[in-house]
């Protein structure tokens, strides 16, 4: 899905599909759902992965402004 490799986008996925996946949980549909729970969980730790980078990076540019000063 190329949409999931947009950033802004990818919030908006994950809640999408986490509410396929109840919509599919709840009329008995086990295999649908499941499809929508698995992308859910990708889009879950991409989103996480992507914090943790970009808290990363602030921090790493914090020390080097210290050691500048």
């Amino acid at each position: 899905m190329k949409l999931m490799e947009d950033t802004d986008a990818k919030p908006v996925l994950k809640r999408i599909h986490e509410g396929l996946y109840q919509v599919y949980k709840k009329q008995g549909k086990p295999e649908i759902a499941l499809e929508y729970l698995d992308t859910l969980m990708t889009l879950n730790d991409q989103i996480q992965r992507e914090e943790s980078q970009t808290r990363l990076e602030i921090l790493q540019i914090h020390i080097e402004l210290e050691k500048a000063e």
